[in-house]
């Protein structure tokens, strides 16, 4: 898992790459997107539902930019103010626009269906357990308690971000 590399740089390092191809840990010979992958059989279609299934991730307020979903932090459309208390806030930049448009949910696909190790599972049950999440879900499919936590808002090295973005962070 990642520990001092800046968010970013690790979105950085999956643009221009298959992302199924990233999160199986393969080097392709020359760029292709995903819808391209030819590496394995039933890959791309795999790769469509998943990112059909995080189209369905509801986000909290302020969890991301409203349109990219990346932090207002890293996001082009948006710039830093400061409130009260020199709380950092953000406003929408006059001509800004989202560098990562559609990013975060490719790559977070990626990562959650095909990239999903049991040290990852264990990382999220912890982290799930350290704050009380899953308390009254009881009942709910995987899916739904997932979609649930990946849109919750977190602060993770002093930006806020969803904890869909954390684990793209952290497992990136």
């Amino acid at each position: 898992m990642n520990r001092g590399v800046d968010l970013a740089s690790i979105i950085d390092g999956w643009l221009g790459r298959c992302v199924i191809c990233k999160a199986r840990d393969r080097k392709a010979e020359r760029y292709h997107d995903w819808r391209e992958c030819r590496v394995r059989e039933g890959d791309r279609e795999k790769m469509a539902r998943a990112l059909e299934r995080m189209m369905e991730v509801q986000f909290e307020s302020y969890s991301g930019c409203t349109f990219c979903k990346m932090p207002q932090k890293v996001c082009h459309l948006w710039e830093e103010v400061h409130g009260r208390g020199g709380q950092a806030r953000f406003a929408r930049k006059r001509g800004g626009s989202c560098q990562y448009e559609g990013a975060l949910s490719t790559i977070a696909a990626a990562v959650v269906f095909f990239d999903w190790s049991n040290e990852k599972e264990d990382w999220m049950e912890k982290e799930q357990e350290k704050v009380g999440f899953g308390q009254g879900l009881e009942g709910l499919d995987e899916w739904e308690v997932g979609k649930r936590w990946y849109g919750r808002k977190v602060v993770s090295k002093g930006i806020e971000m969803s904890e869909l973005c954390r684990i793209v962070y952290m497992v990136g």
